[in-house]
Formats: structure tokens, sequence, C-alpha cells
């Protein structure tokens, strides 16, 4: 007597979703970061390979290139994490200059610190006047304005602040311009401030500390202290 054992196997169904484009691109000290325009998820979106080609043009020009692909299954969640790839600024671009970008899918001038976004994507520009703490650091005052910029969709086009008054009684105010990605745009949850940096009125001594006005306690260098002014 023969037995038949009959052996079933269940495959699951998945795509590929493959990219050229850019979201971003970045430049922190000497390193250059691209963000790709995909996302992959905690479940049912895989990286399956990434990579960025970074070469130096004419007129401190920077050149990227690149491609990334993802497994998509049939399910899973909606969260966003970004695929980014990095590499170092050639040799040749002066970082301390305006740095002309230059890819498929985005175009402008990067500054050390600052993206550049896809040129492709629509984007909301709006800003805040509300300074949420400072911190002293010298003769110099760094302001933060209480808002959560995400690295891959929130550029800080410019900021600013001023401080008027005397020791005892300093007025701090300030404004950030933000550009935001608009749209079916699926963003990473992290946290970036948005801050300025200005300087004190020049007969303000901070030996004895000083006193925001809206702030909860003095301010000596090196401290911090919420201010909550509008």
């Amino acid at each position: 007597m023969h037995r038949l054992v009959l052996s079933v196997v269940l495959l699951s169904a998945c795509t590929v979703e493959s990219t050229d484009a850019f979201r971003s691109i970045c430049l922190t000290d000497t390193t250059v970061t691209a963000t790709f325009a995909l996302c992959e998820s905690s479940s049912g979106r895989t990286l399956r390979d990434a990579e960025i080609s970074c070469s130096a043009g004419p007129d401190n020009t920077l050149n990227v290139s690149g491609s990334a692909s993802l497994s998509v299954g049939m399910s899973g969640t909606d969260d966003c994490i970004s695929v980014t790839q990095s590499c170092e600024l050639p040799d040749g671009l002066d970082a301390s200059q305006p740095i002309t970008v230059a890819s498929s899918s985005v175009n402008g001038t990067l500054f050390e610190g600052a993206c550049v976004q896809s040129s492709d994507a629509p984007v909301d520009r709006w800003s805040v006047d509300t300074v949420a703490s400072a911190c002293l650091n010298g003769d110099a005052l760094t302001v933060d304005f209480g808002v959560c910029l995400s690295s891959s969709c929130d550029t800080l086009v410019a900021s600013s602040c001023e401080v008027t008054g005397t020791a005892d009684a300093l007025v701090v105010s300030g404004e950030a311009t933000i550009d935001s990605l608009s749209g079916d745009v699926a963003c990473t949850d992290d946290c970036n401030p948005a801050t300025a940096t200005c300087n004190l009125p020049k007969d303000v001594a901070t030996n004895k500390g000083i006193m925001l006005v809206g702030a909860t306690k003095p301010l000596f260098d090196g401290d911090c202290t919420s201010v909550g002014l509008p």
C-alpha cells in the first residue's frame, strides 16, 4: 500500500518598488545625506538595496545620483521610515561657500547644515514667531521656537532673533520660516528644533545673570530657561 503525501507551499505575493528620485539632499559638516522618495515601514515594506554616488562638478557643483528598491508585501503598516544613503563631500568642493546641487530630482543651492528639497514636491511655507526657550552662551542667546521638524519633510529656510532692554528686563523676539512638504506625503516622526542665535546688547553684562521677560528664573552663562513669549 502506497501513501501519497501532498506538500502544499504557500507563497506570499510581493512586489518590488524602486526609484532613482530623491526627496531631499542635506549637508552636515562634510557628509552628504540623500533621502529617497520612498519609505520603508515597520511591517510590509522592506529595503532591498540602496546606493548613491557623489562627484564634484565645475563651479562648486555637487552631482548626486543613486537608486533604492523595496520589497512590498500585500499588507503592512503605513508608518514611514526614511531610506537614506550618505557620502563624503567630494574633494574640490568648498563647504564654506554655496554648493549647487545637481541630480535628477533635487536641484538648488546647498549650505552646510541645510537641505535642498525636491522641486517636484508641493511645499507649504509657514512661519513661527513664538520663542519657547532660550540658552545663554557668553554674550550670545540661542532661542528655540518650540516646533518639531521632520528631517524628511521640513526645511528651516531662515531664522533670526533680537534681544532688547536691560540685564534685568531683556525682551527676546524672533521668527523662523519653514518649508514643509504637503499633500499625500509620509514623513518621518523625528523631532528637530528650529533655532536662531543673536547677540545681547553691548551694554548688558552677564556676570550676574540676565532676566528675560517671560522667563521663570535668571539666566547665567551655559544655562537654558523656558520663555513662553508670543
